[in-house]
């Protein structure tokens, strides 16, 4: 994937003054005035094409931003509140794009993986960063992500969070929360190496260093200082394997759990 796959709707951005200019004229001569307007334009910078290798300013306001790969696949396709970024004509967009108010549809393979929603991005270099919070809602609606920093990687789907928040869904409610200072995405495993909290809908709490968590079939795997609470029973162990549907776990290693009572219970 090059820049000259990208399109900003083709060149309807660089036109979009004229656009709002004709619409006191009605729909059907706006429609008219749109096309004449885009087809001069286009004329003129492939006219350049040759000649003038020098790199054009384009912005827009309340455009659309598509990326396909080079077998033709879709990769990304957004609506945003405004944008700004540079091309060469006859090679396409060059360097970062910057946009504003951004909903954006995310592809795999071709297919929709994940609407993400930013107040701010940057498109460059296959990733789509934003800088400034993220949301996303896979396109099955099972799984809801949140963060302060994400960068989502077109080539193999990842996405990388700071602060981040990842919640499984059940019939449209939150049935399993896991947070941590940072989160890798990547075909359906989460991963928190850096500390990793959770809780369901049940009560039951959930610490450790290190989790894995696979969003389909909901197995948890976490090791490290792993403490799991419920009811006034604390559990603390090396290791535990779960799952988050079943709601069931099993801790290896040595184990230590702590009544209410405060009595100590211990097992290899």
């Amino acid at each position: 994937m090059d820049s000259r796959e990208i399109s900003f709707q083709k060149i309807g951005v660089l036109v979009l003054a004229g656009v709002v200019l004709a619409g006191s004229a009605g729909c059907g001569r706006r429609v008219a005035r749109k096309t004449s307007i885009r087809d001069a334009v286009k004329k003129e910078v492939l006219g350049k094409e040759k000649d003038d290798p020098t790199p054009m300013t384009v912005t827009g306001s309340n455009s659309a931003f598509t990326v396909d790969n080079k077998q033709g696949q879709r990769v990304l396709q957004a609506k945003l509140k405004g944008m700004e970024g540079s091309m060469v004509p006859g090679q396409g967009v060059q360097g970062a794009v910057k946009m504003k108010g951004v909903d954006a549809l995310l592809y795999d393979k071709g297919k929709p993986s994940m609407n993400m929603t930013m107040p701010t991005a940057t498109w460059l270099n296959k990733q789509l960063i934003a800088e400034q919070t993220a949301h996303g809602v896979s396109a099955d609606k099972t799984t809801e992500l949140d963060a302060q920093k994400a960068t989502w990687t077109s080539e193999g789907n990842i996405i990388d969070m700071e602060q981040s928040k990842v919640q499984g869904m059940k019939a449209g409610k939150v049935d399993f929360t896991a947070e941590g200072p940072q989160a890798h995405v990547q075909d359906r495993w989460v991963t928190m190496n850096s500390g990793a909290r959770t809780h369901n809908e049940s009560g039951q709490q959930m610490t450790a260093d290190h989790m894995r968590w696979q969003l389909d079939t909901g197995q948890l795997l976490a090791d490290g200082n792993v403490m799991v609470q419920e009811e006034g029973t604390r559990i603390s162990g090396p290791k535990l394997n779960g799952n988050t549907k079943l709601r069931k776990g099993r801790f290896t290693g040595r184990t230590q759990v702590r009544m209410k009572s405060d009595r100590f219970a211990k097992k290899k």
